[in-house]
């Protein structure tokens, strides 16, 4: 592709919106029921198997556009398939953290009787139990919210709590009529009293040292291990060996010792271990059985590794890897120890893990013959399969999104290209609706696409209405980093290269080279932002965060190194001053004249002054930008009827735009903005600056 092509494309853009040709598809109140669905979809946690192997259990977590809010129920199902699964309990409101639910993972009785886990009612974290007959009751009543728990030898629950609920709120009322001290914990750039949820409230948050992860006020206080005895509900401060065994668990399973699951190693009470090996020259799984250990030499452990589990008592490991060459899908493996084989259990379409995304949570359920999981692949929502170990055979035990899939909708495909380094990428693509014209507009979004598609990494772009609307979408799989960590700056260019081979790929199925759109979320937006830039690929764009600038370095500087250092490795950034020429290439601020197209931000509260330098000239200037805010949102937008206001606009945005037309009819004054801001930018501004080829950076 040359920039004159792209340049052409560009004006097109805004006299094929003028045309505004109305059609006939989806009436605008069946598409807003549709869309509502989507955000209601039912999501999964929590999937376990009980110590005898004879039960299963899950969460089923659905959100509530009307109530604005989420709820999550416990299931149990009897594993030799004798009933359907038994609800047992309330789950309480899902607990989140920057926007993500953190899912919960249970615990088993030793008899198999009962079900352990936390819940969150009322602003209140607890300890509950569900037997596998249906009745459920609270263990806990403490002033503190529950943090973790362990289940001791002797059957009691081990619990850790921090500062009380009373002291936090008291804490943020001191400060606020004190005046709140600005150090290096406190959030800048938001609301610095209650300002982000925490447990179903709104409370005041500071920075842990990690990254931006948050807590809340007294956060950094010690914390205390109580015991629960079970058989008499009393509650009392932990012995010192019970509390040092609690620690040495919950901090997760160690090679000296400590047992437990995590992603990535299983280490089990009789000392069994299994570890994937952290060292990137020798990326394999190992075990440890009496003291001796064995390397995996089948070449299936050296692939990406998704989670890993010993099988009961078992000398045999299973475990299941991401196939880039099949768009991320999953399959299942199993590690004979004894033989040092390996074979295949089960190739999925998608995902088989514990949740909706890789990485949060250990992985599915492992039995000594089943494991349980969370399904979904790029045209199923999310279901619960058994799957046999010994003949791959999957059961859907629970389907509650059934109803969701419609047969009529365009459904994903996967495709892989090369670039012109002969780069290998893989991505999963949605026609525009047959009948649609061709050829029709291309709507791309760069980063994740594991599992069910829905709205996209980040959840905010609803693909299938997208292409059911007449604009077919693209949603690519980041190419892997050989570098991980290292400067990002390399995996930009290689999005965009791998993005404008896609689009020459496409034209020749129907796709106008001339009428693509891009969104993007967290390092997605960058890589939108980058293609931008460095190319005329873009004719219209919606970003749901917000891309690194100077004011990103100020509101965070006072972190220390805890910021200073990834900014520094990833970004090649320091202050401003230091880095000026690293700045101009990256920051949005400084590169204005390259952002000329229609440009949709719908970004968090809790980020969006971090555009600021770069949205208020946009607007200022005349160009097409438009901007809304989602109050009390962190990075990733989580309540229900933003992510539902976020599909509606995303969705007029790109048929705006890209397809000229006036949907959604119960929004007149957004078409009246949309109107003037086309006719605010003449065909002539779409694109400023000089013509370079669609891979010529600008320095």
């Amino acid at each position: 592709m040359v920039s004159i092509q792209m340049n052409v494309g560009r004006c097109a853009v805004f006299a094929f919106a003028a045309a505004l040709a109305l059609t006939g598809r989806m009436s605008a109140h069946a598409e807003d029921e549709g869309l509502r669905a989507l955000v209601e979809i039912t999501d999964f946690t929590g999937v376990s198997i009980s110590p005898d192997g004879r039960y299963a259990a899950y969460r089923a977590e659905r959100a509530s556009v009307e109530e604005n809010a989420y709820s999550s129920e416990w299931f149990i199902y009897r594993l030799d398939g004798g009933a359907s699964p038994k609800r047992v309990a309330d789950g309480g409101a899902p607990i989140f953290t920057s926007g993500w639910a953190l899912g919960e993972w249970p615990q088993w009785s030793s008899d198999s009787g009962w079900l352990y886990f936390r819940a969150l009612h009322d602003g209140e974290v607890q300890l509950w139990r569900a037997s596998v007959t249906g009745t459920a009751k609270r263990l806990t009543d403490d002033p503190a919210d529950v943090i973790a728990f362990d289940v001791l030898p002797d059957g009691n629950l081990a619990f850790e709590v921090g500062a009380t609920r009373a002291e936090i709120e008291q804490a943020e009322l001191d400060e606020y009529y004190s005046g709140i001290l600005i150090d290096g914990t406190v959030p800048l750039g938001q609301g610095l009293f209650r300002s982000g949820f925490h447990h179903g409230r709104l409370a005041t948050q500071r920075y842990l040292g990690k990254w931006m992860n948050v807590t809340t006020l007294l956060g950094d206080r010690p914390t205390q291990i109580k015991v629960v005895d079970i058989r008499t509900g009393r509650v009392r401060k932990a012995r010192d060996k019970e509390a040092a065994a609690f620690r040495k668990n919950t901090e997760g399973p160690t090679l000296d010792g400590a047992p437990g699951r995590s992603e990535h190693m299983h280490v089990t009470e009789d000392g069994r271990a299994v570890w994937r090996s952290k060292d990137e020259g020798e990326r394999t799984l190992h075990a440890r059985i009496d003291d001796k250990e064995i390397i995996c030499s089948a070449s299936e452990c050296a692939r990406p590794i998704a989670w890993v589990s010993w099988r009961g008592l078992r000398h045999e490991v299973i475990f299941a890897t991401r196939d880039r060459d099949r768009g991320d899908a999953m399959t299942v493996l199993s590690w004979n120890i004894d033989r040092n084989s390996v074979r295949t259990v089960r190739e999925a379409p998608g995902l088989l893990h514990s949740g909706r995304v890789i990485g949060v949570g250990i992985g599915c359920g492992v039995g000594d013959r089943y494991a349980f999981c969370v399904s979904a692949d790029a045209n199923t929502p999310p279901r619960i399969e058994q799957v046999d170990l010994d003949s791959g055979e999957a059961r859907v035990i629970a389907a509650p999104n059934r109803d969701f899939i419609r047969l009529s909708a365009p459904r994903a495909e996967l495709m892989q290209w090369r670039d012109s380094q002969d780069r290998e990428f893989t991505g999963y693509f949605i026609p525009a609706a047959a009948g649609e014209t061709r050829p029709s507009p291309l709507f791309i979004l760069y980063y994740a696409c594991q599992g069910y598609l829905r709205g996209g990494p980040g959840d905010e772009w609803p693909l299938t209405y997208l292409a059911e609307a007449g604009v077919a979408v693209l949603c690519i799989s980041a190419y892997p980093s050989p570098d991980a960590g290292g400067p990002v700056v390399k995996e930009y260019d290689t999005a965009l290269a791998g993005i404008d081979a896609a689009i020459d790929v496409l034209a020749a199925r129907g796709i106008d080279p001339a009428r693509v759109g891009i969104g993007g979320f967290s390092f997605g937006a960058s890589v939108a932002m980058w293609v931008a830039y460095h190319s005329d690929l873009i004719a219209a764009a919606s970003l749901a965060t917000p891309d690194v600038t100077e004011t990103y370095y100020w509101q965070r500087a006072l972190m220390g190194e805890a910021f200073k250092g990834p900014l520094s490795s990833i970004w090649e950034l320091a202050a401003p001053d230091a880095t000026p020429e690293q700045w101009r290439r990256i920051s949005p601020s400084h590169n204005l004249d390259r952002l000329r197209f229609p440009l949709l931000m719908q970004i968090p509260e809790q980020e969006y002054l971090v555009a600021l330098e770069y949205f208020v000239p946009l607007i200022e200037s005349g160009a097409p930008t438009e901007v809304h805010v989602f109050p009390h949102e962190p990075h990733y937008t989580f309540q229900p009827r933003h992510r539902l206001a976020a599909y509606q606009r995303n969705l007029d945005w790109f048929r705006f735009w890209l397809l000229g037309e006036e949907a959604g009819g119960a929004r007149p004054a957004q078409f009246e903005r949309w109107r003037k801001l086309r006719e605010r930018a003449e065909p002539g501004e779409a694109r400023s600056g000089d013509d370079k080829p669609a891979h010529a950076p600008n320095d």
